[in-house]
């Protein structure tokens, strides 16, 4: 492996953590942590709304609670998280995990149409 790509997962790894952290101990509902700027224009929320919270959430153990503010990012999590790890293999071995599907084209097709629906439903 390549010191600079090892380098470069010990810094992503790094702040990853941090913010995972930082997430648990601070509950952004509390704050009012509010950082999506297209809600704030429009009204609607967009996919990616309540990921946050939902994150803080989980990082609690609260499931329903995580689900409620966002759905589509607790049912994707398990996915970017197995894609990542295979990035991670795939920088370290040179080979992906089995079944990612993260190297196929029709997957960011398919999660791009799944954020659509997502974000249609949502706002009706």
């Amino acid at each position: 492996m390549e010191r600079r790509a090892a380098q470069q997962l010990v810094i992503i790894g790094t702040l990853l953590g941090t913010v995972l952290v930082l997430l648990w101990w601070i509950d952004p509902q509390e704050v009012g942590l509010s950082l999506c700027l297209f809600r704030r224009w429009t009204g609607l929320q967009c996919p990616c709304c309540g990921a946050t919270r939902a994150t803080h959430e989980l990082l609690h153990g609260r499931l329903i609670a995580a689900t409620r503010y966002n759905a589509l990012w607790i049912l994707l999590l398990p996915v970017l998280i197995y894609a990542g790890a295979s990035h991670v293999r795939l920088i370290l071995s040179s080979r992906p995990l089995p079944g990612d599907l993260s190297r196929r084209r029709w997957f960011y097709a398919a999660i791009v149409v799944l954020a659509i629906v997502f974000w249609v439903l949502r706002n009706s």
